[in-house]
């Protein structure tokens, strides 16, 4: 029981986010049947798991489609719950750390919506190159419990491929990547964001750099570094011409001899 009442008082933090107590009273039971349920059998299992009346199915169903629930506004308060609350929430140079990655879930529903032909990116060889499934962009925090550092999940399951919402739309999965992050890190406190090699991108890089954030990550294999080139004083034209005038005198020395 003990757990429960810690359980409660973290959800409790949730309530300002929600205009109506019964919104707020629906979204602390899905959350609790995601913590006991015993299948993954979508809303069925949460009537399931609770012994609710199949009247409780229609509203679970409604309750995630809702317009009155923000979600970026229940993330950003998931992150200062997590925290302000969770214990070795691990820090460097007063700047908590991100942990991104890509999830490409294989689904056999023919009509299953943002279902879509994928390929696999990974240098494994045992996975298959294409597959039919759902992609997925997470972010989460890296906490130490137990000299172990785990990631505490912020922002879960957003599907970024296979939803279109406009014709003209032509955002990449970096995009999408990089809105999560700005949704997420509003306060721009600063923050380490730790990625594999395929989110080294300059799109990445200038838009957590502007924002106070910096990038972990590993250099691709065609990444390429430069110098900024010095600064050009200023000169006259006579100067220009007699510096002319001296190297092609050098050069046809040089070719003379």
């Amino acid at each position: 029981m003990e757990i429960w009442i810690i359980w409660w008082n973290l959800i409790s933090l949730f309530r300002g986010q929600f205009n109506r107590q019964r919104t707020f009273l629906w979204f602390a039971t899905c959350v609790a049947a995601f913590c006991v349920r015993g299948d993954n059998a979508g809303v069925t299992s949460f009537v399931r798991a609770f012994g609710l009346k199949k009247s409780c199915y229609d509203c679970l169903r409604n309750f995630f489609h809702c317009s009155a629930i923000d979600l970026n506004a229940i993330a950003r308060k998931w992150m200062k719950i997590v925290v302000n609350h969770f214990p070795g929430v691990i820090k460097v140079n007063g700047r908590i750390c991100l942990i991104g990655d890509g999830l490409k879930y294989p689904k056999s529903g023919k009509k299953m919506p943002a279902v879509k032909r994928l390929h696999q990116q990974s240098e494994s060889n045992s996975k298959p190159e294409f597959i039919m499934g759902h992609s997925f962009q997470v972010i989460g925090l890296l906490c130490m419990v137990n000299r172990y550092a785990l990631c505490v999940p912020l922002i879960a399951a957003r599907i970024h491929e296979g939803l279109l919402f406009s014709a003209k739309a032509k955002t990449t999965l970096l995009d999408k990547m990089l809105k999560l992050l700005q949704e997420l890190l509003v306060d721009n406190s600063g923050a380490y964001f730790i990625v594999d090699a395929y989110y080294c991108s300059s799109k990445i890089v200038k838009g957590l750099v502007d924002k106070n954030h910096h990038l972990i990550t590993r250099a691709r294999s065609n990444a390429v570094a430069y110098e900024s080139p010095p600064k050009i004083l200023s000169v006259n034209e006579e100067d220009l011409e007699n510096t002319e005038r001296n190297l092609s005198s050098k050069i046809a020395s040089e070719k003379t001899k």
